[in-house]
């Protein structure tokens, strides 16, 4: 597919796009980005697109990806700016046998949990 097409089938389904990506990540500013980034992806490979259909789907997948990367970026940096992930000192473990690697996965884990589908 070329490009002139690509972007054609982008901006027919933009409205779409919108929607998903603000539905899972809760804003517009952050659903833009995603946009944004899903059609860069979509860009690089527009030569690997077959036919329209292939297309469409290529880009309903690639704005969930971009979606789903925003909102683990975003865990990272709640997690960095609020201190809830400790800086060892050393990996000895705690008075509890856990040691820091083990903290951070289980960290990790429960914001996994708590933010993303």
């Amino acid at each position: 597919m070329d490009s002139r097409q690509l972007t054609s089938t982008f901006m027919a389904m933009r409205q779409r796009l919108l929607a998903i990506a603000r539905q899972l990540l809760g804003n517009d500013d952050d659903a833009v980005d995603a946009l944004q980034d899903a059609f860069v992806g979509l860009w690089t490979r527009a030569d690997s697109l077959s036919d329209e259909r292939h297309a469409r789907g290529a880009t309903v997948i690639s704005v969930r990806n971009a979606s789903i990367d925003l909102l683990r970026r975003r865990v990272v940096r709640r997690g960095d700016e609020t201190g809830v992930i400790p800086e060892p000192a050393d990996d000895t473990a705690d008075c509890y046998g856990e040691s820091h690697a083990e903290r951070l996965f289980g960290e990790v884990s429960r914001l996994m949990d708590a933010h993303l589908s």
